[in-house]
């Protein structure tokens, strides 16, 4: 069994979202309910989504990827990801994810991004 630890933190006035484990079918129903939320009460709808922890995801937690970020550009936000692993790189891409939001290697360069 798998499991996924979900955290929330703000850094420079940017919602961040810390995932840590696997999004998969068992647990993808969490992250997908805590990235909504976290979307829905961040000022102004700016979250990152730190990937840095996250070795397997599911075609569930791309999903919920985009149903975020379809949130936060419905609430004049925006949703970047930051961390994502190597190997997970090509399965974003190849859903179309890096049209729809940015990647950045890490958090810090993400906030700088949102502070610009």
């Amino acid at each position: 069994m798998s499991s996924l630890e979900m955290n929330h933190y703000e850094e420079q006035g940017i919602s961040v979202v810390t995932a840590n484990g696997d999004i998969n079918s068992a647990t993808a129903t969490e992250f997908g309910d805590f990235l909504k939320e976290a979307i829905e009460t961040a000022p102004n709808a700016k979250v990152i989504l730190d990937m840095s922890h996250v070795f397997y995801m599911s075609s569930a937690g791309l999903r919920d990827i985009v149903s975020g970020l379809k949130v936060a550009k419905r609430l004049g936000g925006d949703l970047h990801i930051a961390g994502i692993q190597a190997r997970l790189k090509p399965v974003f891409e190849m859903v179309g994810l890096d049209s729809l939001s940015v990647f950045y290697e890490n958090v810090d360069a993400a906030v700088s991004d949102f502070q610009t």
